[in-house]
């Protein structure tokens, strides 16, 4: 006889769709064991009482969990509040579930909604003791429901009690849905054999051919096995196979050869099977009578199998009927647990109305606000624009004077070189009469010659000091040059200064020199006579308040500072200067929030002061460079300035200014700033002398320590201007 033992790899288990393309059954898929399969070990599932869906299988530590059949995973995480696994979705409304009350040893971290392949690893079984065997339960649905796989999908495993509740729910639902015969997917039947301490059977071991396994008493075991014949042997102990009423028991040296095949409503089931007896070496003689002996053993065992039977049948009736009772019981709970769900999410959902009412209350208030404020800021710029204009003719008007003063004298000088010029002209034709007339009287005495040559003399020198006037009206013709104010001409204004650090950044990177910066030049300034306005760690608002109130002392003839110390950042060309509450979450709300510097320099154009100089020491790394996506760049951009105007950066364009020289460098103040602070309180340095001076020392310092720093100046200034003269 040819005995067939199925080979239990993994590949194995698989069965080729036979169906066309119309078969929507789960039969029409290809599927495979959802685990890889040992093969030396046959495949156990696990018997139970009552009713269970799916496939209950045995299986080892660290044994891989596989994706039955090709799909998209719905769901990875805890099932219930004792079962984690997963959820994977296959053509046609079918699905898997993959369950067990042990958590995994490792995952294959898939995303929710990615495509899976047959075979694909999605877990690891639970180390610890090999010896142990785990339970992994394999069911598979059919789920015609759209809304109920969103649900899979949108739910977030370990998200609080309330989320937990709701996942109970939802799984109670999904394994009411009837399920397929998971054996008959895979074409398995199964080997069944009673070990039931009732009938006093002692553990024991059976051997399949080439693979010896130990039996478990008081259980039941359940050998799946592939379509064919099989053998099974008793090594040890002995087990007892049932059908109907008829019990057979296999002890020591017997074989039992079993059937599995399909029927015709596609279960592979195990319909035959039969016992090879070992031959008994006994005396003819006894024969007789152990067989009488052995009949009468074999009618007492098989009345206590039958009241056993009975017994058994009448303890899984109750655990029907409690199980019945809980599962009412339990539908009752799910159905009270919904109804407060559905309440508590009214309740929310009406929260959320009032709290959108209240949120459109106030946008309307915003925005009624931000509409008044926008009208001021218009009627200001119109007064502004109506005052610039109003200077701006007066402008003109002295300018046409200018002119039609500079005409007039232009005139004068013209007349009066054409006297002289005419009174040349006559001088000269008195000359060549004069010299006509010698010529006549060559023959006059010599005291006539004489007094002649002395009146030549005379009218030569007369015509020299024509000439002279005549070269000084020339100069005096050229037109007037605009000669630079200097340091000791009398000022008719005032000398301003606006100071501003910002170290107590909120949501960017905070400083730690920007206010000992902006203390130590207002002490500075103030003592080299300037008005002073100082101010620490502005806010967006407070920005603007300062340098509204600042423009608004600038007359005009004054002579303007501004210092600015803080963070700076650059987005497109244009340099924003940074307030401490700046969020920078994009760079349109960089642009909202922040205080744009040419806006500034525009600002103080409008005062008309006679000389203004912004000092930006914020050219330091970007303070956005680490939220998310970095926002503007290193440095600060190239600026222009109006006339009469200075612009100096603490760094050029794209480099980063330094606040310390090294870990031993203790000085209070940044590299710029401590230069700077030294030039102003030099005497008698002109401001372009002194910009020199500043960007030498800057950049001879910072390469001590391999740092390339050399401050940025954009001058447009006329004149000189000197901080102490």
């Amino acid at each position: 006889m040819l005995w067939i033992w199925g080979n239990l790899l993994h590949g194995a288990w698989a069965v080729a769709s036979t169906g066309t393309p119309a078969d929507t059954s789960a039969s029409a898929l290809q599927w495979a064991l959802p685990v890889e399969a040992n093969p030396d070990k046959p495949l156990t599932q696990t018997k139970f009482s009552g009713p269970r869906p799916g496939l209950w299988l045995e299986v080892n530590a660290l044994q891989k969990v596989l994706v039955p059949a090709d799909g998209t995973l719905l769901y990875a995480g805890g099932l219930s509040s004792s079962q984690t696994g997963f959820v994977i979705g296959h053509p046609n409304g079918w699905i898997s579930l993959i369950a067990s009350p042990m958590s995994w040893e490792r995952t294959a971290g898939i995303a929710v909604g990615a495509v899976v392949r047959q075979g694909q690893e999605l877990a690891v079984v639970r180390g610890g003791r090999a010896e142990i065997l785990r339970q992994l339960n394999w069911s598979v649905f059919k789920l015609d429901e759209a809304p109920l796989r969103q649900e899979l999908m949108a739910l977030v495993p370990d998200a609080g009690e309330a989320a937990a509740a709701i996942r109970d729910l939802l799984f109670a639902r999904l394994l009411q849905l009837p399920a397929v015969n998971a054996k008959g997917l895979l074409g398995l039947g199964s080997l069944q054999l009673g070990l039931n301490a009732g009938n006093n059977l002692e553990d024991c071991t059976v051997r399949f051919v080439g693979v010896q396994m130990p039996c478990r008493s008081a259980e039941q075991q359940d050998f799946l096995l592939p379509v064919g014949v099989h053998k099974l042997e008793v090594q040890s102990g002995r087990v007892f196979k049932s059908t109907n009423t008829t019990v057979h028991f296999i002890s020591l040296t017997d074989t039992i050869v079993q059937n599995i095949e399909k029927d015709d409503r596609n279960n592979y089931l195990a319909t035959a099977y039969a016992i090879d007896r070992s031959e008994l070496k006994a005396d003819s003689s006894d024969s007789q009578a152990q067989a009488q002996a052995q009949a009468q053993a074999q009618a007492l065992k098989l009345e206590q199998d039958r009241q056993v039977a009975a017994a058994e049948n009448l303890k899984r009736q109750k655990e029907a009927e409690t199980l019945a009772q809980a599962q009412a019981l339990k539908l009752e709970q799910d159905r009270q647990l919904a109804a407060a769900e559905n309440l508590k999410r009214q309740k929310e959902a009406e929260a959320l109305a009032q709290a959108q009412a209240l949120k459109l209350e106030q946008d309307r208030q915003l925005a009624a606000a931000e509409s008044l404020k926008r009208q001021k800021e218009a009627e200001a710029l119109a007064k502004a624009q109506a005052l610039k204009l109003e200077q701006e003719r007066q402008l003109a008007a002295a300018e046409n004077l200018k002119r039609q003063k500079e005409a007039e004298a232009l005139a004068k000088a013209q007349a009066l070189k054409l006297e002289q010029d005419r009174q040349l002209a006559a001088a000269e034709s008195l000359k060549r009469q004069k010299e006509a007339e010698a010529l006549a009287q060559e023959r006059l005495a010599q005291e006539a010659r004489q007094r002649d040559a002395q009146e030549i003399l005379r009218v030569n020198a007369e015509l020299s000091k024509l000439k002279e006037q005549l070269s000084q009206i020339q100069a005096q013709k050229a037109p007037a040059l605009d000669v630079p104010v200097s340091a000791n001409d009398a000022r008719t204004g005032m000398r301003r200064a606006l100071i501003m650090g910002n170290d107590a950044y909120k949501e960017v990177a905070v400083l730690q020199n920007a206010r000992s910066d902006a203390r130590a030049m207002s002490k500075t300034l103030g003592r080299l006579g300037f008005e002073v306005s100082t101010h620490l760690d502005l806010t967006e608002r407070g920005m603007k308040e300062a340098i509204r109130t600042f423009k608004s002392q600038i007359r005009g003839g004054d002579e303007v500072v501004v210092f600015f110390a803080g963070h700076g950042v650059q987005l497109g060309a244009t340099n924003y200067l940074l307030p401490v509450d700046i969020r920078g979450q994009s760079e349109d709300q960089v642009r909202d929030e922040a205080i744009p510097l040419q806006r500034l320099l525009d600002d103080f154009q409008d005062t008309k002061a006679r000389f203004a100089l912004a000092i930006i020491d914020a050219c330091r790394d970007n303070p956005f460079k680490t939220a998310g996506r970095a926002i503007g760049g290193r440095g600060l951009a190239s600026t222009s300035a109006a006339t009469g105007q200075m612009v100096m950066f603490s760094a050029g364009t794209g480099q980063q200014a330094l606040d310390r020289l090294g870990p031993q460098d203790r000085e209070p103040h940044g590299l710029f700033t401590r230069v700077l602070l030294k030039e102003i309180d030099k005497p008698g340095v002109s401001i372009e002398r002194l910009v020199r001076n500043v960007r030498n020392e800057v950049a001879r310092l910072s390469k001590t320590v391999g740092h390339e720093q050399v401050p940025a100046v954009y001058d447009q200034t006329l004149g000189d201007f000197f901080f102490r003269p």
